[in-house]
């Protein structure tokens, strides 16, 4: 608890003298899990060719002592800080970012597999730092992103010291697109993976063409298809693949809001004599705005239904958020249906008012019926404070 305190000060002080941002703390008591404390900090800083931004967010889990099996848990990590600050800069013809996050892993987390080593392993810390670089000249526009990821475990040997293992791995993407009219572009795109160790069968590239049409039908609908075809090593028997993501929304006046979203993958083996499915879903939305507040807050009710073609699960869910003037309420409800669900019922229900123009009250009650794990009811309350 001392840990969470200290730590709410020092950013805290930190809001005041950076910039403008967000400070979050939330307490939730969960019959399962126990009381854990979660926190955020957001911070911005904007001038004319720079922006700074710095985020930083954690969590503090006091163990339940009356829980028995640590296999029921429903978190990874229980207790960690980590802290992301990145520098863009940026002019009419390019972009340049670079960003550094760490992480510190302290108390009892839950071990987990790495694939291909034996024992279970805690995450200790880790590292992220990486850039991305956008050029636009004419109708020609680049996108470059390389990210290099750094973790460190430990984990114990029977009748032995404790071990400790790091995992690193580096990722790079390049795009290069050309537009052809006010709402057609095609574009190369080319990703590589390297998990940085003696053994490359983790390791990956993929390289696609395609084109992208992002087209207003008129004043109701708007169009937004992405598609392309290309090759990838990760399985070496299926390595043509061809994917495709399509998005329709609608707006009627300012009632009523349908979207309608379509993703799916294909692979084919050498010979393209079969087409094997790969991640795939279909989603369809409707929202009915109710009311619109003085701040340009929405009352809304949605509908949506969304289906997992490739493990045949479908998950249904509403929501209602109501403003009455400062007071807000909402409430949500989601039920898959299928095979091998993530969970069968998930209930959330939240209110918030602001005791200040920059503070924000609010409790939050969630109630999730899982497959493996028993019905489990979390108590959530927070503030959040504008700076």
């Amino acid at each position: 608890m001392k840990k969470i305190f200290l730590l709410i000060i020092v950013l805290f002080y930190a809001n005041i003298l950076l910039g403008e941002g967000q400070l979050s703390y939330e307490i939730s008591y969960d019959e399962n899990e126990g009381i854990s404390h979660w926190l955020a900090s957001y911070v911005t800083s904007l001038s004319r060719s720079w922006f700074i931004e710095n985020i930083t967010n954690g969590s503090f889990h006091n163990e339940n002592k009356k829980k028995n099996n640590t296999d029921d848990t429903r978190y990874y990590l229980l207790n960690y800080i980590r802290n992301k600050v990145t520098a863009t800069h940026f002019s009419d013809l390019y972009l340049i970012s670079a960003y550094l996050c760490g992480e510190y892993d302290f108390g009892k987390n839950i071990k987990t597999n790495i694939a291909g080593l034996p024992y279970q392993y805690t995450l200790e810390n880790g590292l992220t730092t990486g850039f991305r670089v956008n050029y636009k000249y004419s109708t020609l526009e680049t996108e470059v992103h390389l990210d290099y990821n750094t973790k460190n475990y430990s984990y114990e040997i029977p009748d032995s010291m404790d071990g400790h293992h790091t995992e690193a791995n580096l990722q790079g993407k390049i795009k290069s697109s050309l537009t052809l009219s006010k709402s057609l572009r095609t574009y190369i795109e080319a990703y590589h993976y390297n998990d940085l160790n003696e053994s490359s069968q983790f390791d990956h590239t993929q390289i696609y063409a395609g084109l992208s049409l992002e087209k207003k039908l008129n004043y109701i609908h708007y169009l937004g298809i992405d598609a392309a075809g290309g090759y990838s090593d990760i399985d070496p028997l299926f390595p043509y693949t061809f994917r495709t993501e399509a998005r329709l929304t609608s707006k009627f006046l300012h009632e009523w809001i349908a979207v309608a979203k379509l993703t799916y993958n294909i692979w084919t083996d050498n010979d393209m004599d079969g087409i094997y499915w790969g991640n795939a879903f279909v989603e369809f939305l409707i929202q009915k705005n109710i009311s619109f507040t003085p701040n340009n807050e929405v009352s809304k009710f949605q509908m949506s239904a969304s289906h997992y073609y490739l493990s045949n699960q479908t998950l249904l869910k509403t929501k209602l958020e109501f403003y009455i003037k400062k007071l807000m309420l909402s409430i949500s409800y989601g039920r898959y249906i299928g095979r091998n669900l993530p969970y069968d019922n998930k209930f959330i229900g939240k209110i918030a008012y602001p005791i200040f123009h920059n503070v924000l009250l609010s409790y939050c009650y969630h109630f999730q019926d899982n497959i493996v794990i028993p019905g489990v009811n979390t108590h959530s309350y927070g503030i959040d404070v504008l700076f």
